[in-house]
């Protein structure tokens, strides 16, 4: 089993993505709180993915010589920022929309650190075995517990909570190492 360390990054790393975990979630509150049509609370997810397509390419082609905890700090205050003009902002959808691919850029590039690190661990398959199934996990209770407890959050508190959780994710940074793994000192086996 993964020591706590990984677990700490595991955990930030699903702080990064909760958006996409909620996607569900978001799209019925723009529609339901928000005013949005369901075109327009689905064009939202289409924004948010072009944001971690673009950061997922640029890491691929660099991550060997990235700095992984100042690039996962810097992603979650663009992201913390992002999501709380996002909180106010959303009536404005084509800022809601630009704001919403900074934060899915940015909230993507800390998951690329976190994705990154687990390469640097002696059983780095165990790390990923153990996100995944962190991931997934807080998906379903999330995806449960938000409209059961939380039926009537509104579009600026989810954002803000989304702004809160990046914040947190500051916190749990300082659990990465400071540079990827060297590409020759990698082994799958």
């Amino acid at each position: 089993m993964p020591g706590l360390r990984v677990w700490g990054i595991a955990v930030l790393g699903c702080i990064s993505i909760i958006p996409v975990l909620v996607g569900p979630i978001i799209t019925g509150t723009l529609v339901d709180f928000g005013g949005f049509s369901e075109r327009a609370a689905g064009l939202t997810a289409g924004f948010g993915a072009i944001g971690s397509v673009s950061v997922a390419l640029l890491c691929a082609l660099t991550m060997h010589h990235l700095p992984l905890r100042r690039l996962a700090r810097a992603g979650l205050v663009l992201a913390a920022a992002s999501n709380a003009a996002a909180a106010l902002l959303y009536t404005q959808q084509e800022l809601f929309y630009t704001l919403r691919a900074i934060a899915s850029f940015s909230d993507g590039a800390c998951y690329a650190a976190v994705m990154s690190s687990f390469a640097r661990e002696e059983r780095s398959e165990r790390c990923y075995g153990a996100f995944m199934m962190l991931q997934f996990g807080l998906a379903a209770i999330a995806l449960y517990a938000l409209p059961t407890y939380l039926p009537g959050m509104n579009v600026t508190q989810m954002y803000l909570g989304f702004a809160t959780l990046n914040l947190v994710g500051l916190s749990l940074s300082g659990l990465l190492p400071d540079t990827a793994a060297r590409a020759e000192g990698i082994s799958l086996q």
